[in-house]
């Protein structure tokens, strides 16, 4: 039984130890040849499009479509603001009763 520990524990040792070969590399301090980190390339210049000028020109109007847009999406802000605050109301009101229910069970004992 002991053999066979022994062995166990010498091939685990091995293959953990085969593994680990980067860790060699890495603890020897030696210098890698890797010359490619100082090659950069250079990229040319920045230029604008030669129909720059010609481009459209963004306008400021909004047309009616988008001013109903806006006004619906407030719409619906305001909706869900408001139901929020009934929903706020209405659990406010359930707490304050279920307190005073509480309390009124307290003073009765």
């Amino acid at each position: 039984m002991k053999k066979i520990k022994i062995v166990f524990v010498f091939i685990f040792a091995l293959s953990f130890l085969n593994s680990c070969g980067s860790l060699g590399e890495g603890l020897s301090m030696k210098k890698k040849d890797n010359t490619d980190e100082f090659l950069v390339k250079k990229k040319n210049p920045l230029k604008l499009p030669p129909d720059f000028d010609e481009l459209p020109v963004p306008s400021t109007k909004k047309t009616s479509s988008d001013l109903e847009k806006d006004s619906s999406i407030k719409d619906l802000i305001t909706e869900k603001n408001n139901e929020i605050e009934e929903k706020k109301n209405e659990e406010s009101s359930v707490n304050q009763s279920l307190e005073n229910f509480v309390l009124d069970k307290i003073k009765k004992n």
